[in-house]
């Protein structure tokens, strides 16, 4: 089970979500919002971590930015296991 997501930046709605404090995922977490509010892009970059194909997030870059889409970072289901990242595998 993941922990928690520590960063997602510039990758569809999510400019930067290391800016406020993100919840810790429980056993079953749900997740909800309005169309267009993110939830699409975010079991994308939960995939792109689970499977190191960085296109899909590659492909969601945030409109209006003019920065790239960063690596995210989700953490690790267990306290001794790398984090896991999505985007950027080799960085």
């Amino acid at each position: 089970m993941l922990r928690r997501v520590i960063s997602i930046k510039n990758v569809g709605r999510f400019r930067n979500s290391a800016a406020t404090p993100n919840p810790a995922f429980a056993k079953h977490t749900f997740i909800f919002g309005g169309n267009g509010f993110g939830k699409t892009t975010f079991s994308v970059v939960m995939w792109s971590a689970q499977s190191g194909d960085a296109a899909p997030v590659l492909g969601r870059q945030t409109l209006g930015s003019s920065q790239a889409p960063e690596r995210s970072r989700i953490s690790a289901p267990a306290a001794s296991e790398p984090d896991l990242f999505a985007g950027f595998p080799d960085n």
